[in-house]
């Protein structure tokens, strides 16, 4: 039983992760991506609409079980200043006041985030206190080129190593690679977070029972920094592999599938007709723990 929920508490983090990153730049027109991740023997297909000052992200995953998946979208309305969580399967929808959480993604600690800067300097403190986690991320050009759906795509490869200190585990999982190729896609909308060229900073982090023991059970601050190009561009094709206890290799490729600029219709960006509204959980300050309260309520 608990091996079951931690696989689909896994599956949630990845859903999570995939619905997240995937945003452009500075917009022009309508675009729509098609995306699709496999792990292990499990694939993610994900796309992405923009149009104007909107932005919808949604996902599907099959289950295991016969007959079932998960399909969900997320919508930035950059002209309400919200975000709707809008659950495809089970016909209901949440919103999230007051702008958009997609820089939540891209803060590894959430007391970063934009907000009383007395509050996140003592929360920084109290979480230095307990330790420190260290990742380097060192990226390297190729130098080899290619056309892909249109576009010259740069071939990179980056690699990512944590420390931590003070050390209180012996295990792998502290070190991961990507081999990708990337394109200058500027594509966006105003209020969503400029995540071409630092997409992949939520494939950065480790696996393994160490970066857990640390990361999570420990608490310990995290701090990044990057060697090489400043900007890695919009990833259409990537293969990840990171490690896990036994330091064996866990492979996942995402790809793009399509990439589209037809006309999108308007209606795609707003909850449908005959949705229920639901609440998050208010006990649940954790941007993290609201997201999962949704999907997996």
């Amino acid at each position: 039983m608990q091996s079951e929920t931690m696989r689909t508490l896994a599956g949630k983090w990845i859903v999570a992760a995939i619905l997240l990153v995937a945003a452009v730049t500075t917009s022009l027109a309508d675009i729509r991506i098609k995306r699709r991740l496999t792990v292990k023997d499990q694939r993610y297909e994900t796309t992405t609409y923009i149009k104007g000052a909107r932005q919808r992200d949604e996902t599907r995953q099959e289950s295991r079980a016969k007959g079932k998946h998960l399909e969900v979208a997320f919508v930035e309305q950059c002209d309400l200043k919200q975000f709707l969580w809008i659950d495809l399967s089970n016909k209901r929808f949440a919103v999230q006041p007051g702008g958009t959480p997609a820089a939540a993604v891209m803060a590894f600690n959430e007391p970063q985030l934009p907000g009383d800067p007395q509050r996140n300097h003592r929360a920084a403190v109290r979480a230095r206190k307990k330790g420190l986690l260290s990742g380097t991320t060192t990226v390297i050009d190729t130098g080899e080129r290619r056309e892909m759906f249109g576009f010259v795509a740069r071939h990179l490869k980056t690699t990512t190593v944590w420390i931590a200190n003070p050390k209180a585990c012996d295990g792998s999982g502290l070190t991961s690679q990507t081999d990708g190729w990337y394109v200058d896609l500027f594509y966006g909308i105003d209020c969503s977070a400029d995540l071409s060229g630092s997409i992949n900073h939520t494939h950065m982090a480790g696996s393994g029972k160490c970066f857990s023991e640390y990361a999570v059970k420990r608490g310990y601050w995290l701090e990044h920094k990057r060697i090489g190009p400043a900007s890695l561009g919009y990833p259409l094709l990537e293969t990840r592999t990171s490690y896990d206890d036994k330091g064996q290799p866990q492979v996942a490729t995402e790809e793009a599938l399509e990439l589209s600029t037809a006309a999108l219709d308007a209606a795609l960006f707003d909850v449908p007709a005959g949705f229920t509204r639901v609440n998050f959980k208010t006990d649940n300050p954790s941007f993290f723990r609201r997201l999962f309260s949704f999907i997996g309520q």
